[in-house]
This record gives C-alpha cells, sequence and structure tokens, in this order.
C-alpha cells in the first residue's frame, strides 16, 4: 500500500523529478508551485493532481475533506497518464496499444504543428 498525496515541492528549476516519480507510483501529486508537466497543460494536470498555490495551513483540511468519487477519479486518471512516462521495452510487452512516452512526445509535435498552423487556439 502507498499514500494517496504526494507533496511535490518546488525544485530550483520548474521540471521536477518528485512529480514523476509521484505519477509512476500512481500517488496524487500535490504541485505547491508552477511546475512543468510533461505533455499536459497545468490545467490539463489538475485532472491527475492537486494544485495549492494558497496558504500551506489550509491543505490538509482539504486534502481531508476532499470527496471519495474526486481522489478515485484523480487516481483512475494517474493510472492513464502514467503510460505516458514509460518507454517501451520487451518487460512491457502488456502495454502493447497503451500510450507511451515516444507516442506522448509525438502528439506534443502534433499539437505544435497544430497550432501554428492555426487548426488549434493558442493555450492562453
Amino acid at each position: 500500500h502507498h499514500a494517496t498525496f504526494c507533496p511535490v515541492p518546488p525544485g530550483i528549476i520548474p521540471v521536477t523529478r518528485r512529480l514523476y516519480e509521484a505519477i509512476l507510483f500512481e500517488c496524487i501529486p500535490i504541485l505547491t508551485s508552477p511546475t512543468v508537466v510533461a505533455f499536459h497543460t497545468l490545467q490539463e494536470a489538475e485532472a491527475f493532481s492537486v494544485i495549492w498555490m494558497g496558504n500551506m495551513s489550509g491543505l490538509t483540511a482539504h486534502l481531508v475533506n476532499m470527496p471519495p468519487w474526486e481522489v478515485a477519479q484523480k487516481r483512475e486518471r494517474l493510472r492513464e497518464v502514467k503510460t505516458l512516462f514509460l518507454y517501451p521495452e520487451p518487460q512491457l510487452e502488456r502495454l502493447q496499444g497503451v500510450p507511451t512516452a515516444v507516442d506522448g512526445i509525438l502528439q506534443s509535435l502534433r499539437c505544435i504543428i497544430d497550432r501554428e498552423e492555426g487548426l488549434l487556439p493558442p493555450i492562453r
């Protein structure tokens, strides 16, 4: 059994391995500062994490009062997102047909190209 929530304190740069470790262990990340989330905007990351930019003294109450359905929903989304951080290896053959890191990179590039060509709205 593992923790339900994992704090992801800021590092010296906006990218932190703590976030990816939390995702791989299916522990709902608590983002306490603007963080770069590969393949996702911060708004999209809210589906599988808790974004807390407020006073830390209120965080515990927020987590304790989070409805069980919301925790379950975030955990389910974490399981879906997790595969984007795995690289195809022979040991992971059971992931055949499941998007992996390579697919996430290609999807991100496709979004960039589509935005440049005006096929997608700009990120705000």
